[in-house]
């Protein structure tokens, strides 16, 4: 995807592409593996903030391709992009 793709925003139109995928009522994130809320929509910064630290913490010590393979939470998915790590989640509708 080029900055393009995202209207000329960059990082900043990550949030409109998650609101692009939602449902009524749902919230999604985009973090990094570690723990760093990137892109939220439907919550607030400081829910974002703590999904993504609780996320991070109940990952499995392994790599990011072993992890992208494991079993999950169907709301949560491991992406490998460049060898970073980041993790695409939902909320239930």
């Amino acid at each position: 995807m080029s900055a393009n793709d995202w209207g000329g925003d960059g990082m900043a139109g990550l949030t409109d592409i998650l609101v692009s995928a939602m449902h009524p009522g749902q919230r999604m994130l985009l973090s990094t593996s570690d723990g760093f809320a990137l892109a939220f929509a439907g919550c607030g910064a400081y829910e974002a903030e703590v999904w993504a630290v609780r996320q991070a913490l109940a990952l499995p010590d392994r790599s990011a391709h072993e992890a992208a393979a494991a079993p999950r939470d169907p709301a949560t998915a491991p992406l490998c992009m460049g060898g970073a790590s980041f993790v695409l989640s939902s909320s239930q509708p």
